[in-house]
């Protein structure tokens, strides 16, 4: 492999999102095409939230609730994101909508926009048991 294709592969894989579906083993709620990440388009980033008005799972762009700090360390601004929650979305990284279990699992996403696999908030049933994975990618 030439360098200059190797150097193409890797810009690609800079810029592919993940595409995520969730599924609630207690009440059966699913939903797919849930956009996680950034693709090419510059300022925007998308990530798993929760919409209270409509009780779906959505994507909503958080580009805005965090800032990067000391090269490549994201803090979240919590300002923000009460806002964003005022208007009725809530992120699925915000403490409440996931349970930490006792099994040790690999998150989707680290923290601080963390998103667990398991024990997530489900918006139809209220319990803790929606679950997100990896069905493809975007860009």
């Amino acid at each position: 492999m030439r360098q200059s294709d190797f150097n193409n592969r890797v810009d690609q894989v800079q810029f592919m999102g993940q595409i995520l579906e969730c599924k609630c083993d207690n009440c059966k709620y699913s939903k797919k095409d849930i956009y996680l990440g950034y693709g090419m388009v510059p300022g925007i980033f998308y990530f798993p939230a929760l919409d209270l008005h409509s009780k779906k799972v959505i994507y909503i762009d958080i580009i805005d609730l965090a800032e990067v700090v000391e090269r490549r360390h994201l803090t979240i601004i919590s300002a923000k994101v009460n806002k964003q929650q005022g208007d009725g979305k809530i992120p699925y990284f915000v403490k409440g909508m996931f349970k930490k279990g006792l099994i040790k699992d690999i998150p989707i996403s680290s923290s601080p926009l963390y998103l667990q696999r398991k024990n997530n908030y489900c918006p139809k049933c209220g319990k803790y048991r929606l679950a997100f994975a990896e069905i493809g990618l975007f860009d």
